[in-house]
């Protein structure tokens, strides 16, 4: 409240008025670029899950060039800014013909945040302890088994708190 006030006198002070009546004159435009946006951030969640998810595993794989790649590609995406990202991607999606601003948004904003979400999950992956899994295998459950009723719902008590903020920056 003592922030709004002091923007407010200082916005007095300074002999600046604003006026909002343009809301109204573009209120669908507005409203339709709402749900634009929600719609870009629930396809770009979707879609850095489907990177994110394989490049995490990819990071704990035995094989050397997978795991490097995966460790490259989170290495490089996480250390470059967004804009640079977006203008890169938008001339290679030039190149590539893609005309669409749309499935362009999509894919760099997926590129980007599955890099994050790579490191959300890898990182709850190594948070199981792993005394869950030798427990499983003294029980008698399969591989299969122990990833459905073991891994898998620690993973996504683990990983919801941290998805929902990377969904809040999407």
């Amino acid at each position: 409240a003592a922030v709004i006030a002091v923007f407010w006198a200082s916005l007095g002070m300074a002999g600046i008025t604003l006026n909002f009546d343009f809301v109204e004159q573009y209120r669908d435009r507005i409203g339709s670029g709402f749900l634009l946006t929600v719609e870009l951030s629930a396809a770009s969640l979707v879609a850095s899950m489907i990177i994110g998810v394989p490049v995490a595993l990819g990071q704990s794989a035995r094989l050397l060039p997978v795991r490097y790649l995966c460790d490259l590609y989170v290495k490089l995406v996480r250390g470059t800014p967004l804009l640079v990202q977006i203008y890169l991607f938008y001339i290679i999606g030039t190149a590539w013909g893609i005309d669409n601003k749309v499935v362009a948004g999509v894919v760099i904003l997926s590129v980007f945040a599955g890099a994050y979400i790579a490191e959300i999950v890898r990182g709850s992956l190594l948070s199981i302890d792993e005394s869950q899994l030798e427990a499983a295998r003294a029980v008698g459950f399969t591989r299969t088994q122990t990833v459905r009723h073991v891994v898998l719902p620690q993973l996504v008590a683990r990983t919801l708190p941290a998805l929902t903020g990377q969904f809040a920056t999407i």
